[in-house]
């Protein structure tokens, strides 16, 4: 059975952009669109992971798999850890792990999606990947955050 198939296709999961974005339109021109409107595009550095909360379920995954990282690499390596509430206010939160070593851009995302990152977010993301987009990971914060 074809994936299509097996969905109820009169009844989708997501409403039409719910995202919040177009998944057809150029990264790029999605940027520059943000940008204009007064927001920030932060792109992660080669050693950054992005992790993008929705919920406080999301967070608690995001604690629970923190600790798994320090038990399992907490006496090898520092991570350093930056929090801002994303624009849509709390719970919504925005948090970037900085790493002493980089990550390609398919472990950032799988990384992201094991530390509780927003799934559709992390979905949409590797989608990207495979298309070929240079920046399949961002985040678009407040105009506020950085001026």
């Amino acid at each position: 059975m074809k994936l299509i198939e097996y969905f109820d296709t009169t009844r989708p999961i997501l409403s039409e952009g719910e995202e919040g974005y177009d998944m057809d339109e150029a990264r790029e021109a999605y940027m520059l669109r943000v940008e204009l409107e007064g927001k920030t595009v932060v792109l992660p550095a080669d050693n950054q992971l992005q992790i993008d909360i929705d919920s406080d379920e999301h967070y608690a995954v995001f604690m629970r798999s923190a600790e798994v990282l320090l038990r399992n690499w907490g006496d090898t390596c520092e991570i350093e850890v930056e929090e801002h509430p994303s624009s849509s206010g709390m719970p919504c939160r925005h948090i970037t792990l900085t790493l002493p070593f980089t990550v390609e851009p398919w472990q950032r995302i799988a990384l992201q999606a094991a530390l509780g990152s927003d799934p559709v977010r992390e979905l949409l993301s590797a989608t990207r990947l495979i298309r070929g987009d240079i920046h399949p990971t961002l985040f678009v914060e407040p105009p506020l955050r950085f001026k």
